[in-house]
């Protein structure tokens, strides 16, 4: 009986930190696809822009609509509002509102903005990983079996835990 006590918390265990890393798996191969994709569709469609084939609004539209596709993360966020307001400041751009100064200017204010936001989700996120880390090892070394040895010699008694 006690064997079966002590291999049931191990096997819990081990199935905790499997479904731990598979509850992530298919997010994460979608999320992979989704960019993926983002960035063969940027490159393509950056050169149309390049080329005068297509608006900047129609291309920050397009790169709006790819990025609010599902899986929506939290690192999407700054795109999301990037594409956003993009969108709006190329409108402005080619109604002549703007000089091309300006939207560059606006545009790498945008950028910049996006890059310190996402920065902050990711170290954001290795820190919640790394809490997940502990609190399945720390499951982990709680559930496992414990041995204690111990051996008397006279009035003295010693003991070894492993």
């Amino acid at each position: 009986m006690r064997a079966t006590t002590i291999a049931l918390p191990r096997a819990l265990a081990a199935v905790f930190l499997m479904v731990l890393g598979a509850c992530q798996s298919p997010q994460l191969a979608a999320y992979r696809a989704k960019v993926e994709a983002q960035q063969a569709w940027a490159q393509q469609n950056g050169e149309a822009v390049q080329t005068g084939r297509m608006k900047q609004s129609e291309y920050w539209a397009g790169a709006y609509g790819i990025v609010i596709q599902q899986p929506v993360l939290q690192q999407d966020l700054p795109a999301i509002k990037i594409t956003s307001k993009m969108i709006d400041l190329s409108k402005d751009l080619e109604a002549g509102r703007i000089s091309q100064d300006e939207f560059d200017s606006k545009k790498r204010e945008l950028l910049t903005a996006g890059l310190e936001e996402n920065a902050a989700i990711q170290q954001q996120q290795a820190a919640a990983a790394d809490q997940r880390r502990r609190t399945a090892l720390d499951f982990y070394l709680r559930s496992r079996q414990v041995t204690t040895n111990c051996s008397a010699f006279g009035n003295n008694a010693s003991c070894t835990t492993y």
